[in-house]
């Protein structure tokens, strides 16, 4: 129902977006690994700010946005708390962020599990983003892996586009990424995450701790390029920041949203996640420490515990 839905609107979305070829308000790009708390990130944001992203309600409108954000003016609460709930990045509830899969998917003309793609017009995105912002009249935030595998070749489309690179111990975040393969697949050897440009050298690697560590060293070469890229348009946050002082993290992105695009997000009432700290050595797998340790070490040196 949703697909066919969304296949006869699609043509008509077309036109009432095709106007808008300047976005008004800038664009924040989550950048982060694969169990890198960028959901949270998000749901912490958007309970205490009053910024555009993608709810879960418009998230089912990914051909016709534009129908999307009429219809959710009236259903979203705008003074929306998260519940801090999520599940390998999805959340539950209309009002709840979305990664909006879907929609980047359309718009990039991927297949399967594709993650970069190869076309090289990008003007419907453009015009879907930019009514976006321009409907809600606000910033809007954006946590989605094909976005950001994708970011280099399409963000000179976009008057004003930032990043914001989110970063955790990237030994934890290997850990992670085996325990949700077991906890998710109940099968180390099952691929999770972000698929690196480099697949067909990953897929090679037969052990699979090696698999993972070198899955996040790619992917962590593949951030440094953004990150350089966007060098004098982003934030950087630590997941320890936000362990530590969640609400510090809100301000902080605040007064970067001020110092960058002159513009005063509005306070909402605070809303703050009780957190259980994810770095904690309690969390990792004995089972695989021994080969993580090794591996790691391989590809990123010696850790500074």
């Amino acid at each position: 129902m949703i697909e066919k839905m969304n296949n006869l609107l699609s043509k008509e979305n077309s036109n009432l977006v095709s106007l808008h070829e300047n976005n008004n308000y800038p664009i924040y790009f989550i950048i982060a690994q694969p169990r890198g708390a960028s959901t949270l990130f998000q749901q912490l944001i958007t309970s205490n700010l009053h910024i555009g992203y993608i709810s879960n309600f418009l998230a089912k409108f990914y051909q016709a946005p534009a129908f999307g954000i009429e219809l959710e003016k009236d259903i979203i609460n705008k003074d929306y708390k998260s519940n801090y709930i999520s599940s390998y990045g999805n959340t539950k509830g209309i009002n709840e962020p979305h990664e909006w899969g879907w929609f980047w998917k359309e718009q990039l003309n991927l297949k399967d599990n594709e993650h970069y793609c190869k076309k090289q017009n990008f003007d419907n995105l453009k015009t879907n983003l930019n009514f976006i912002v321009n409907t809600k009249k606000l910033p809007l935030i954006i946590d989605n892996v094909y976005a950001m595998a994708n970011i280099l070749k399409f963000k000179d489309n976009f008057k004003n586009i930032r990043i914001i690179n989110l970063t955790r111990d990237l030994y934890f975040i290997c850990n992670s990424i085996i325990n949700a393969r077991i906890s998710r697949y109940d099968n180390i050897n099952h691929f999770y995450g972000h698929i690196p440009n480099n697949i067909s050298v990953i897929q090679k690697i037969k052990n699979p701790i090696e698999q993972i560590v070198f899955q996040v060293k790619s992917i962590q070469d593949e951030i440094d390029l953004i990150t350089t890229e966007f060098k004098n348009a982003q934030l950087t946050i630590d997941y320890e920041e936000i362990y530590n002082n969640s609400f510090e993290v809100v301000q902080k992105f605040k007064d970067f949203v001020k110092n960058s695009d002159s513009i005063e997000l509005k306070e909402k009432e605070k809303h703050l996640p009780k957190l259980n700290y994810r770095n904690s050595s309690n969390l990792i797998n004995n089972k695989y420490k021994d080969e993580l340790d090794y591996f790691y070490k391989k590809y990123f040196g010696k850790r500074n515990d």
